[in-house]
């Protein structure tokens, strides 16, 4: 047969070989069989004519179908398989073929063969042929389920052809057909991977893309890219879908390291893992934070992108300021100060200025001059260029967020100990008028930044002392930081009058009458009178005000009032007695308020702390009052924090009864109720039970754990717990 299939009788020869095996197959020894097969794949490699190729193709597929291939032949077959599988309208027949094949007893030695073929990586159209067969007969509809296991090995080795020792890792076929491997591999909605697996996968993703950056050719290159765009689009769709049991942290770094390929959702993913590692509670968190923003703010171009960034810097600072305020500002002013000013987008550049300036607002030391260069330079921008164009309000839009910014920072830093702050942020407004006058025409149809500096300017006054502020009218240094409900408070503050006693008129812009232009100190509880009186059923609030809106309650007027009222708990010095006895009173009633209980429970906590005496006499009926109010999860812990508080000034209760005690149990109790509270809530509540209970009297303790035990739930874990110890 080798020399006869090499003449001109090759057709006859191969249609006798085929009909051979058909009907004698049982009488042809393996060698025989192999030497058939491996000159029907020479053949095939060098045929001329179709009609050869498909003859060869047919010895094979008779070969498979009436026997097997043996083992001797299986290298040299899996061969020309994979040659030929690479031309179109030859792929199916082959397919076809290498599925028998692989359903045979010598299918798994075959898959061996083809991950040979892969890991050794010396022809690349082998490497991609031998990547396409193994991939079909381990996924798809068509897979072989005796192979399924065997995923890893083929993970594994074209992670090894990716590799910095495969000579093919550049190549763009190979490449491409290990990114549309991974598409398969993952198209089943629930696919069978573990941890390894995916780590794996996550690997090959990453040198694919870093081989895919180094191919020349734009066209192949950004093809190659779009399609593994889909695969961790895919990936992340199994991360969302919680089908990913691979390590959270390595996906992170793959999206950090292809973010620049990745649209903003997936980047999105990478800045809030980002966000909780740059926390004073993480190791290095200052460096994190300054790589966050130089990553995703200075070298990101993507405006949606860098207004994320700006708002995580943002949420950041507003929950790590109070201890570490001045450190995130100087970590972020030492990322912005080069290169903010030549960020393509306007609103990038307005956002950058406004969060300077809350910041430059906010803290008070050195780096606010840095903040005030920063804004400099967006401001003067413009005016450097050699030919700026007329701008619009919308393309001024930077300027003018950063104008506005130097202002407040002026008007804020007048009062405050550094003296050259407001110096640097005067000489900015003045500078900038000066740009303006040099060359009009670039904001001359833009007046709203030189009016913001027009009004600061004229708004100074000097008086004899040749100390410089504001006039009044206008808005003073002094403004409001802190929106929380209970504000910064000082016992030294000066107030103003700024309402009269009958106020009639509630306006959206809290614009009250002044009935005289003098300061008052608060002094012997005037300061509570006002609001005091509001409470007078007499006065009929909040009814007898005008402009309210529709269906205003006396809940919600009251609501706020004490926020008020909770400021002035601070200076219960300058209150007199019956005014603290008032407060206390109208605190011990706002709890049943919905939207203000848990701050009326906090302010009789500072009470217990602030006024011992006035609240010595008030203390029983608060306890049961609170013990006729049912437990809510909204204010469970301010509630369980007033009884602990309370432990630690016994001179309060030194003198209660066992009538006394009871109610302070009838509030701790159904806070151990865990399905309703949270385990937090429960400990805390048991550990109230427990320390109330040592501060009881000896004589009434037989009372309380009589009380205590009654209560369904406390018999009813009790039960439980003395059952286990009797079960072990």
């Amino acid at each position: 047969m080798p020399k006869l299939i090499q003449t001109r009788l090759a057709m006859g020869v191969l249609q006798t070989t085929i009909n051979l095996i058909k009907f004698h197959s049982a009488y042809i020894d393996n060698p025989i069989v192999s030497i058939f097969v491996s000159e029907a794949i020479r053949k095939m490699m060098s045929a001329r004519e179709e009609d050869e190729v498909l003859l060869c193709l047919t010895l094979i597929e008779t070969v498979v179908a009436y026997r097997y291939l043996p083992v001797g032949a299986l290298y040299t077959a899996l061969v020309g398989l994979c040659r030929i599988v690479n031309v179109p309208h030859l792929t199916n027949r082959v397919v076809k073929i290498v599925r028998n094949v692989f359903g045979t007893c010598v299918g798994s030695a075959s898959y061996d063969v083809l991950i040979g073929f892969i890991n050794r990586g010396a022809d690349s159209m082998l490497v991609r042929s031998a990547m396409f067969i193994a991939t079909f007969v381990v996924c798809g509809e068509n897979r072989i389920y005796s192979l399924t296991p065997k995923k890893d090995e083929l993970l594994r080795s074209l992670y090894k052809c990716l590799s910095e020792e495969s000579i093919v890792r550049y190549d763009e076929l190979v490449l491409y057909e290990v990114v549309l491997s991974l598409q398969r591999l993952l198209a089943d909605p629930r696919p069978n991977f573990f941890g390894q697996s995916w780590n794996l996968i996550l690997d090959i993703i990453t040198c694919l893309y870093k081989n895919t950056e180094k191919v020349l050719e734009p066209v192949k290159r950004d093809g190659i890219l779009g399609v593994l765009n889909g695969v961790v689009d895919r990936v992340e769709h199994f991360v969302d879908s919680n089908l990913f049991e691979g390590d959270g942290e390595m996906f992170i770094e793959l999206l950090d390291r292809i973010s620049q390929h990745r649209p903003p959702s997936s980047v999105f993913k990478v800045i809030e893992y980002c966000k909780k590692m740059a926390t004073p509670s993480r190791p290095k968190w200052i460096s994190k934070l300054t790589s966050l923003i130089r990553r995703y703010f200075i070298k990101e171009t993507r405006p949606f992108i860098n207004l994320r960034i700006l708002e995580v810097v943002r949420e950041i600072y507003l929950e790590h300021r109070g201890c570490y305020g001045h450190i995130i500002l100087r970590a972020i002013v030492g990322e912005l100060i080069t290169g903010i000013e030549r960020k393509p987008n306007v609103t990038v550049r307005a956002q950058a200025a406004y969060l300077l300036t809350s910041l430059g607002m906010d803290e008070m030391c050195e780096d606010v001059e840095d903040v005030l260069r920063i804004l400099r330079l967006i401001i003067l921008t413009k005016y450097k260029l050699p030919h700026s164009p007329m701008l619009n309000c919308e393309k001024a839009h930077d300027l003018y967020a950063a104008v506005v910014g130097a202002v407040r920072i002026f008007r804020k830093k007048t009062w405050q100990p550094i003296p050259t702050i407001p110096v640097v942020a005067y000489n900015i407004l003045v500078t900038f008028l000066e740009h303006h006058y040099r060359n009009p025409m670039i904001l001359q149809k833009v007046h709203n930044p030189r009016i913001e500096v027009f009004k600061i300017l004229f708004s100074m006054k000097c008086d004899l002392k040749n100390y410089v502020g504001f006039s009044y009218g206008e808005k003073s240094a002094v403004e409001v930081r802190n929106t929380d409900l209970i504000s910064p408070f000082s016992p030294y503050v000066v107030l103003r009058h700024n309402s009269t006693r009958k106020e009639k008129v509630q306006d959206d812009d809290d614009a009250y009458s002044d009935d005289s232009n003098e300061y008052v100190s608060t002094d012997a509880g005037t300061s509570g009178v006002g609001i005091l009186s509001i409470y007078d059923s007499n006065l009929n609030y909040p009814k007898c005000l005008t402009n309210t809106p529709v269906g205003f309650s006396c809940a919600e007027f009251h609501s706020y009032l004490y926020p008020v009222l909770a400021t002035l708990v601070a200076h219960h010095r300058h209150i007199g007695p019956d005014t603290q006895q008032k407060m206390i009173r109208i605190f011990q009633g706002g709890v049943i308020n919905r939207n203000s209980a848990q701050l009326c429970i906090e302010c009789v906590t500072l009470c217990v702390m602030e006024m011992p005496v006035a609240m010595g006499k008030n203390i029983s009926r608060i306890i049961s009052h609170y013990s006729k109010i049912t437990q809510c999860v909204s204010h469970s812990q301010a509630m369980l924090e007033f009884l602990s508080t309370l432990l630690h000034f016994p001179a309060m209760y030194s003198s209660f009864v066992q009538q006394q005690f009871m109610p302070i149990f009838a509030i701790a109790i159904p806070y151990t109720n865990p399905f309703k509270f949270n385990h937090y809530i429960v400990s805390l509540a048991y550990h109230v039970i427990a320390l109330w209970f040592l501060k009881c009297p000896i004589h009434i303790r037989k009372y309380a754990a009589k009380y205590i035990t009654t209560v369904s739930y406390i018999q009813f874990f009790c039960g439980m717990f003395f059952s286990h110890i009797h079960l072990a």
